[in-house]
């Protein structure tokens, strides 16, 4: 497992009709390791989960 934190700039600051969806299809699409899939959440969550789950 790798982790890491990706900072984005502020909304406002974003291309024109940019999404959040939108920036997750561009990321899944250009960063790509063999043998470990992508996962998108906030670290709050993944956080949360990797305690509830012992992971």
């Amino acid at each position: 497992m790798i982790e890491t934190t990706i900072q984005l700039k502020p909304q406002d600051q974003w291309r024109p009709g940019m999404t959040l969806d939108k920036i997750i299809d561009e990321l899944d699409a250009t960063v790509r390791l063999p043998g470990l899939a992508n996962l998108w959440v906030p670290p709050i969550r993944n956080r949360i989960d990797m305690l509830s789950t012992g992971d």
